[in-house]
């Protein structure tokens, strides 16, 4: 898989491009960051996120899942990488199904790469 350099340290001469990270992980990592942060959370940016954590205490229903999901994609769309989403699956379970006790909800992503074609994806268990 292709590598891309990210500038990581501004020099005097300009951008020093001394990392290389994975388009694959860099993708992964930029989704879950717009998935996790909670509206708000940036202050230069409060609308910024989609904030999965504060569904988990929603009773879920179709309407709940379809919301989300719809969030999801404008959020990704508006500032994530250049992908093409596939699919998108979310449930919600029960107090029995976590190993904490508390609600449980979990998130999958299947998308391509614009730049490289190729298909990834990203799972997300947020238990309360």
């Amino acid at each position: 898989m292709p590598a891309a350099k990210i500038p990581t340290e501004e020099t005097q001469n300009g951008v020093d491009l001394f990392q290389v990270a994975d388009i694959a992980d860099a993708t992964k990592q930029a989704i879950q960051m717009i998935l996790l942060t909670a509206p708000g959370e940036r202050v230069m940016n409060t609308s910024f996120g989609v904030g999965l954590r504060r569904y988990l205490f929603e009773i879920p229903t179709p309407a709940l899942i379809q919301r989300i999901k719809a969030n999801a994609r404008r959020q990704i769309e508006l500032y994530g990488p250049p992908i093409f989403i596939n699919a998108m699956d979310i449930s919600v379970g029960d107090i029995s199904s976590s190993s904490t006790g508390n609600g449980v909800l979990y998130f999958q992503i299947s998308y391509t790469h614009n730049t490289t074609q190729t298909r990834d994806f990203l799972q997300l268990q947020l238990e309360a």
